[in-house]
């Protein structure tokens, strides 16, 4: 293993073990000496890393998001998908992300905790604005099956499409986190919130389809 990829072991190592930590405890309540504890690399070590609590928070969500999106990716790289049409496939991307809030609903709490948190410690560039930052280069799966659609038909060419498309995506995320939080603060029956999720997508896929 070369220096590099140490490294970015180490580093990521350092991300899990607070993760852990974020959960046990909460974010604010974690100290950086925990997460070193968790982690079994001294806390020097770790702030040669990350300068500060609010860089792990950042990085932690990021990582987490980063390889969702790859997922996602590689479950769009299939014969069938590919040909498939454009509103099918934006239906299909849709699903994939409620899998995201059914496989991840404590990780998405925990994005929710790591917005409030990093808006408190004046940290603007937050994992929600990483996210939206990601999908508008319009490169991810769901971009592409909008593109796919207009090519072949099958969504409307008579919106602001990319307008359409950062409401659409920004309205997703923001709503499994709600979601997420409701499921566990107020004890949100499950099938209530699959069957929130879904609605939501309904409604996008129907203003998206072509008449």
């Amino acid at each position: 293993m070369s220096r590099e990829e140490n490294k970015e072991e180490t580093r990521n190592s350092i991300i899990e073990s607070a993760l852990i930590c974020f959960a046990n405890s909460s974010i604010e309540n974690t100290s950086m000496e925990t997460i070193a504890k968790t982690s079994k690399i001294s806390t020097r070590t770790i702030y040669r890393y990350f300068e500060t609590k609010e860089a792990i928070v950042l990085n932690a969500a990021y990582l987490f998001w980063e390889k969702e999106f790859e997922i996602i990716k590689r479950k769009t790289n299939t014969k069938e998908y590919i040909k498939s049409k454009g509103i099918d496939q934006l239906a299909y991307v849709l699903g994939l992300y409620v899998d995201v809030f059914i496989t991840n609903k404590q990780f998405l709490m925990l994005a929710q905790e790591a917005d409030l948190f990093l808006h408190k410690k004046n940290v603007i560039y937050t994992s929600f604005t990483k996210r939206v930052s990601s999908l508008k280069k319009f490169d991810g799966p769901m971009w592409k099956a909008v593109q796919n659609g207009l090519a072949d038909g099958s969504i409307r060419n008579d919106i602001d499409y990319e307008l359409a498309y950062r409401t659409m995506s920004s309205g997703l995320f923001g709503i499994m986190q709600k979601l997420a939080f409701e499921y566990h603060d107020i004890h949100l029956e499950i099938v209530d919130a699959i069957l929130q999720l879904n609605s939501y997508c309904e409604i996008m896929l129907s203003f998206f389809r072509k008449k």
